[in-house]
């Protein structure tokens, strides 16, 4: 019992020290075509960072609904779907066919997954427009929910 009351304070610990970073950690990662994008590229526009996961039932629901939001939103929005657990760029483009999504995907790693405090996914890290933390989500979100933060951002 006593491992279990450590294991959740341990996790909310690690939730709450993040929540209150102003900046986000910093990364260097490729896209699925093979380009390098970093943080700071992603300055002047709020950012969805979706950490996802090919063999993960509650990110295939939920991916419909951040597409919609990628579709209507995009152009004001950068939408990313980071995946984890798989570099195998068919197999990703197969899933995004299968799960009929567009949002770009960028190859995640174990430090950005370290350094973004990912327990899990789906997951999603929302950036402001100066790349600081503006929100974490851990689960699936309704699609109410994310218009609302999205609303919020612009």
């Amino acid at each position: 019992m006593k491992k279990k009351i450590l294991a959740v304070l341990s996790v909310f610990i690690l939730l709450f020290s993040i929540s209150y970073s102003k900046t986000a950690p910093d990364f260097s990662v490729k896209d699925e075509n093979g380009k390098v994008v970093t943080k700071d590229d992603l300055k002047g526009k709020p950012t969805f960072l979706i950490f996802w996961g090919v063999l993960c039932h509650s990110c295939r629901e939920e991916m419909p609904i951040l597409n919609r939001l990628y579709k209507k939103y995009g152009k004001d929005i950068n939408f990313f779907a980071v995946v984890l657990g798989t570099k195998d760029i068919e197999r990703i483009k197969q899933v995004k066919k299968e799960w009929k999504f567009d949002i770009p995907v960028l190859i995640g790693n174990g430090d950005m997954m370290y350094n973004y405090k990912i327990i899990g996914t789906p997951m999603i890290v929302v950036l402001d427009r100066e790349t600081g933390i503006y929100k974490r989500l851990i689960g699936p979100q309704s699609e109410e929910k994310l218009e609302k933060i999205i609303k919020s951002l612009l």
